[in-house]
């Protein structure tokens, strides 16, 4: 086949595949694009770069581990020798004493005689300090072929321990000397105690070569002291010291001491890390180090963490987070778009605008373009609709603020002709405090049912607040006070007709009527800073502090769809929403403190009303 053929059908077939691709991708949202480029052009690269890097770490780590193994191994080889060298140099001293070794071979006439020549003997060879300085040396037991020796304490004969196995190790190898490490169970020929492990070091005191009896001496070594000189925290791993299959030292058999030696099985092997041999007066011994850990990856990251957050950061995170950005950028803004043109196609009157549009690009061009569409075509439905519908709204509030203007007009005359008799009545018969009391009853009922005007002075509020609680005072009698004070700065403002009043008479009912001992209320009212200040404040039963917080979060918050829901505090609620409604949200704050058995204290903070709002009074009426 001619070469020109071969290179024409690949770029047919590059074609072909390339246009099967583009057609794939033209049906993938643009979401699954970038995460598409992503995926084959970051994460896969990232996951392979970041495998060789933990395949170095790793690798690193298990060279880490060999060299604390190898180390571990070493200091056990020195901690051996520092346990047992205090008891090798005292055998050295007593191998070369002369007056020892004499001592040995010298006949006794009688047990009493040789106890005093023993004793002279031991403090002419002072190794007595020694053994007080050392206590790791249980005992030291001279052993020779001399009848005439008594046995006990330090001395013994050969013949007597002829039949134990470290003598008959000692001797069948021609040991010059030896470590031996043994279970103790009472035996004779040992040290007395309870039953537990013990090691000893043997020497034979050949050293006077003219001396012909048999002599061996034996340094009988706490294996307590010698165990707790290895500790794993040196090491940073379990170790086991061992005389072939026996495991004479080990970090993790110190409990066990009473117990005799274990012995290297199969378990114990299935960890080991690390064997290391070490040769010590003559014998050699095993040194096995337990394995860390298994799990080098978990200890690599452990060790190395702040290192691969930082790598999962800058490889992972922050281009997720960029990648997560571009993709809000185009679909995010895109989806607003076609929202916009599907709320239309559910039927809803007139297209809607795309909201917080921003950018520049060709995305950003096309939604404001949308959004000028929408804007034009708003404004024609406005001229044509809207209009139309807010003439018949204003229509239908003006019918019913002229039907509520005719219901106010129709005052409860008879009422107050009724008041009247009883007053007269009370007058006549000389009842005058209850005649008082009925005529301030009256003035108080002719105020409130007068709302020709919703805003009013805070005079005018201040005279009927003093009305009220005149009428409280002849009811509770002298356990009742008040005290009203007002700067003329701001008796000259205006505040809705009945919201202080409300305050005052919350007092009156949840805290003087509440409370059988005296009580009295404080009102003040300031100017301070441009502000108006009123101030509430009673004696009476008070209220818990967390009860005060919600009340104050109710009285701040206050809205006509709060008046719906609640059941409690509506008067005041009420008030509040009027003061806001009139002095603006953001220009008012409500101050609510008090505590049980002592009172409550009530701030408000509005703006100076220097003249009601008139067209606001209308709507308030309507």
């Amino acid at each position: 086949m001619p070469f020109w053929v071969i290179i024409v059908g690949m770029i047919i077939r590059k074609k072909t595949i390339e246009n099967s691709f583009m057609q794939y991708l033209n049906n993938l949202s643009l979401k699954r694009k970038l995460w598409l480029l992503y995926t084959f052009c970051v994460i896969i690269p990232l996951v392979i770069t970041d495998s060789l890097f933990a395949a170095v770490f790793i690798h690193n780590a298990k060279m880490d581990m060999q060299k604390s193994m190898e180390m571990a191994v070493f200091n056990a080889q020195i901690d051996f020798q520092n346990a047992f060298d205090p008891a090798n140099n005292l055998a050295n001293s007593i191998y070369i004493n002369e007056n020892l070794n004499y001592f040995l071979e010298r006949r006794f006439s009688s047990p009493r005689y040789f106890y005093s020549a023993s004793r002279d003997a031991r403090e002419h060879a002072g190794y007595s300090s020694i053994l007080a300085a050392n206590n790791s040396i249980l005992d030291v037991v001279m052993c020779a072929n001399n009848a005439s020796i008594v046995n006990g304490g330090a001395y013994s004969t050969i013949e007597r321990v002829s039949d134990t196995d470290w003598y008959t190790d000692f001797v069948g190898n021609n040991r010059a000397n030896a470590i031996y490490f043994y279970y103790v169970e009472g035996d004779a020929n040992l040290p007395v105690g309870t039953s537990a492990r013990r090691v000893s070091i043997v020497r034979d005191l050949d050293h006077f070569t003219e001396l012909p009896s048999e002599k061996v001496l034996r340094i009988d070594i706490s294996y307590q002291r010698i165990s707790e000189a290895f500790s794993v925290s040196r090491y940073g791993s379990d170790i086991y010291i061992c005389d072939g299959d026996r495991i004479v030292i080990s970090t993790k058999d110190k409990p066990n001491e009473t117990l005799s030696y274990k012995q290297m099985n199969a378990v114990i092997m299935r960890n080991i890390g690390y064997v290391g041999h070490m040769t010590y007066l003559g014998k050699e011994y095993s040194i096995m180090v337990e394995r860390p850990s298994d799990n080098y990856f978990v200890d690599t990251v452990r060790e190395h963490s702040l290192f691969f957050i930082l790598l999962v950061t800058l490889n992972i995170f922050f281009p997720i987070v960029l990648v997560n950005l571009i993709n809000r950028s185009f679909t995010d803004r895109l989806q607003k778009l076609s929202h916009a043109f599907q709320s239309t196609n559910k039927g809803e009157l007139g297209l809607k605008e795309v909201d917080s549009i921003q950018g520049k690009d060709e995305i950003g061009q096309l939604t404001e373009g949308y959004n000028d569409l929408v804007r034009r075509n708003k404004q024609l439905i406005k001229t044509i609709y809207e209009d139309r519908i807010v003439h018949q709204k204003v229509e239908i509030e003006k019918q019913q603020a002229e039907l509520l203007s005719m219901r106010m007009q129709i005052n409860p005359h008879f009422i107050f002709n009724v008041l009247e008799n009883l007053r007269m009545n009370c007058i006549v018969k000389g009842e005058t405090e209850t005649a008082i009391m009925i005529e301030r009853l009256a003035a108080l009922e002719r105020e409130s049912v007068d709302w020709k005007n919703d805003v009013i002075p805070l005079a005018k509020e201040l005279e009927f607040v003093r009305n009220y609680l005149n009428l409280q005072a002849m009811r509770y009698g002298d356990r009742f006070s008040f005290s009203i004070n007002a700067d003329d700065d701001a008796l000259k403002a205006f505040i809705p007709k009945l919201t202080l009043t409300t305050f005052v008479e919350n007092s009156c009912v949840h805290g003087v009527e509440k409370k059988s001992s005296d009580a009295m209320i404080l009102v003040d009212c300031s100017v301070k800073d441009g502000k108006l200040i009123l101030e509430v404040e009673d004696t009476g039963a008070g209220m818990s502090p967390v009860a005060c917080a919600a009340l104050e979060s109710k009285m701040q918050r206050a809205s006509f769809s709060q008046l719906q829901r609640s059941s409690k505090h509506i008067g005041m609620i009420n008030s509040c929403l009027r003061i806001k409604l009139l002095a603006g949200e953001e220009n008012t704050k409500f101050t609510f403190e008090g505590e049980e058995n002592v009172g409550v204290y009530l701030r408000i903070e509005m703006p100076i009303i220097n003249r009601p709002n008139t067209e606001g009074d209308n709507r308030e009426d309507a």
